[in-house]
């Protein structure tokens, strides 16, 4: 189990669990789309009675599976600078092939 400092002297507590609107907040997503996330089980929680929360360890696993470095194949772009060349056939096809 992870430890869990005491707060110094006039010092808040670390929350360990966060609401579903302090979960957005935190995320910056809106309310709703955290409310679908937790329907979805994407964003997993808690429930003590009859209030959901999620744990501070679930925000920050969530944020580590998708957060994209640059250059991540997910935002990868193409860019081309010329165009493909065309096929080489052996014989244009409005010429007939030559006898010899």
């Amino acid at each position: 189990m992870p430890r869990v400092e005491s707060p110094r002297m006039g010092e808040e507590p670390a929350r360990l669990t966060y609401s579903i609107p302090e979960a957005a907040a935190a995320l910056g997503i809106s309310r709703s789309f955290c409310y679908e996330l937790v329907e979805q089980g994407r964003l997993p929680f808690v429930r003590l009675g009859r209030r959901k929360l999620i744990p501070r360890a679930a925000l920050e696993a969530y944020l580590r599976q998708h957060t994209r470095v640059h250059g991540d194949a997910g935002a990868r772009t193409e860019t081309r600078t010329q165009a493909p060349a065309p096929a080489a056939t052996a014989d244009p096809p409005d010429v007939a092939p030559s006898t010899r």
